[in-house]
């Protein structure tokens, strides 16, 4: 595995921040700040912490093939 992006489930979460967007696009434009925002960004939040972890978890086995000398 090269890249976060190739996981299934990276994918997915993806998606369903997609589909939090495309949903909370339709709410009230009062709650533009509000229940919109709250909404995206715990959607968002997911594929993100699943891409963290990946992306040390790379350098980590890159460093461990080629140690610095």
């Amino acid at each position: 595995m090269r890249d976060f992006r190739e996981l299934k489930v990276w994918e997915k979460s993806h998606r369903l921040v997609l589909s939090v967007y495309k949903a909370t696009s339709l709410f009230p434009k009062s709650e533009i700040y509000g229940l919109t925002s709250q909404a995206r960004r715990a959607a968002a939040s997911i594929p993100a912490n699943i891409a963290r972890p990946v992306k040390y978890m790379i350098v980590w086995l890159f460093h461990r093939v080629n140690p610095v000398k």
